[in-house]
C-alpha cells in the first residue's frame, strides 16, 4: 500500500508538472501570438510607407522632368534670342553706316544749294554713279 501510495503521488507530481508545463506553454504560445501580431502590424504599417514613399517618389520624378522640360525650353529661347540679337545688332550697325553715307550725301547737296553759281562743284566732283554703287553694295552687307 505504501507503494502505492508513493507510485500515486508520482503520478500526481508528474501530472501537475505536465499541466504546468502545458500552462507555460499556453503562455508562451499567447506571447508568440502577439508578437506576430504586433509584427504583422508593423509589417503592414511598413508597406503603407513603402507606399507612399513610392508614390511621392513619381511624383518628384515627374515634377524634375516638368521642370528639366521648362530649362530646355528656356535654353532653346535664350539661344534664340541671343540669334535675333546678333541680327538686330547687325541691322542696327547697318542702319547706322547708311544713316552716316545719308548725312554726308545730305550734306553735300546743303553745301552744293548754299554757294554761289560759280562757286559751286563741277558734276565731275561728286560721286560716279559706280561710285554710288559700290557704297550702297558696300552699306548692304
Amino acid at each position: 500500500a505504501a507503494q502505492t501510495a508513493e507510485s500515486a503521488e508520482e503520478i500526481a507530481r508528474v501530472v501537475g508538472a505536465s499541466v504546468e508545463k502545458v500552462q507555460s506553454g499556453r503562455k508562451t504560445l499567447g506571447e508568440a501570438q502577439g508578437s506576430l501580431e504586433e509584427i504583422f502590424g508593423t509589417t503592414e504599417s511598413v508597406a503603407e510607407m513603402m507606399q507612399m514613399i513610392r508614390h511621392a517618389a513619381e511624383e518628384q520624378s515627374q515634377g524634375i522632368r516638368q521642370v528639366n522640360q521648362a530649362l530646355e525650353e528656356l535654353n532653346q529661347m535664350t539661344m534664340e534670342n541671343a540669334q535675333f540679337s546678333e541680327v538686330n545688332a547687325k541691322s542696327s550697325s547697318q542702319l547706322s553706316q547708311q544713316a552716316e553715307e545719308l548725312l554726308e550725301v545730305v550734306h553735300q547737296f546743303r553745301l552744293w544749294e548754299g554757294e554761289e553759281e560759280e562757286e559751286r562743284e563741277s558734276p565731275a566732283a561728286l560721286p560716279e554713279p559706280q561710285e554710288l554703287e559700290a557704297m550702297e553694295t558696300a552699306s548692304a552687307n
